[in-house]
């Protein structure tokens, strides 16, 4: 039997709301909060609905915090956790603090903000583990990358060296035949999704976009970078899965 990831309770909400105020507008901000008052109240009417990747299928991801099921959290996270539990008793690092806010995490996180279990406040160029690690993933953190604040050092020749630099960090902290899984929405970095165009990052790189409301599907690179970020549908319309084996 596998271990049994119990889903842990969400960060308070508030301590962002002024970011997202910021970034999505008043409209966007009232109908996060609406959602999320009545998450008990609509989570119920929302399809319970599967979708497929790589010749498996994967329930979607629904819960309160942060309102996957209005989101491409609905499907990073499932895709995600596969890996994760596929690496049980391995070491595992999380880059950007996502999943330990719906599972009880037992392995290490760098998050530079956030504040939690197992979650180390560094940048990951100042993260010096002194181990290699089975297995790295990162859910809708590497987007913001050289964007919205993101302060790097002087020694980076502009966003595109940064962000190709940082995917170089990731995967220096991989042990030998160690997995690196990387989930972003496509549109919502102009830079890297010019680096994803050109082939830049050195990933395996595959997509997932939003058909309708509740159906994603996987398309080409072609069609996943024509996709808006918020439009059709809110937030992240197409999701790039990123993997790289040392």
């Amino acid at each position: 039997m596998g271990k049994n990831y119990v889903e842990a309770d969400g960060s308070p909400f508030f301590t962002k709301i002024s970011w997202f105020v910021k970034k999505y507008g008043l409209f966007c901000s009232f109908m996060k909060l609406f959602r999320r008052t009545f998450a008990p109240i609509i989570l119920p009417f929302v399809p319970n609905r599967i979708f497929n990747f790589d010749n498996k299928t994967y329930n979607f991801f629904h819960r309160k915090y942060n309102e996957t099921w209005i989101n491409e959290r609905a499907v990073e996270i499932p895709l995600v956790m596969d890996y994760v539990k596929k690496h049980e008793g391995k070491s595992i690092l999380e880059f950007g603090n996502v999943l330990s806010h719906y599972f009880n995490s037992d392995w290490d996180i760098v998050d530079k903000y956030e504040k939690g279990k197992n979650v180390i406040n560094k940048g990951i160029f100042d993260y010096e583990p002194g181990k290699k690690y089975d297995l790295i993933v990162s859910i809708s953190t590497l987007e913001h990358l050289g964007i919205e604040g993101d302060i790097f050092p002087d020694k980076f020749n502009g966003i595109d060296s940064y962000i190709i630099d940082t995917f170089a960090k990731l995967k220096s902290l991989l042990n030998k035949k160690g997995e690196l899984i990387i989930t972003v929405p496509v549109g919502y970095n102009r830079y890297l999704d010019r680096l994803i165009n050109e082939n830049k990052l050195g990933i395996e790189m595959r997509f997932l976009k939003r058909i309708k409301k509740y159906s994603w599907g996987e398309v080409d690179k072609g069609e996943a970078l024509k996709t808006r970020f918020g439009k059709p549908y809110p937030y992240g319309n197409c999701i790039m899965i990123g993997r790289f084996v040392n």
